[in-house]
């Protein structure tokens, strides 16, 4: 059996596709990292109030 031309191709396509999710992939757990803080910064300004003296 002859070999079909995918089995001729050079794996640099791969590595490069890898490289393409694995930034992809920091990029998303860096905006999940980013909102949770923002969300609990705001939730700790809500928890301890400031209080006015009267």
């Amino acid at each position: 059996m002859r070999r079909r031309a995918t089995d001729y191709r050079r794996p640099v396509r791969r590595r490069f596709s890898h490289w393409i999710c694995a930034l992809l992939g920091l990029f998303v757990v860096a905006v999940l990292v980013l909102f949770v803080v923002h969300h609990n910064h705001n939730e700790d300004r809500v928890e301890h109030p400031v209080h006015v003296r009267t």
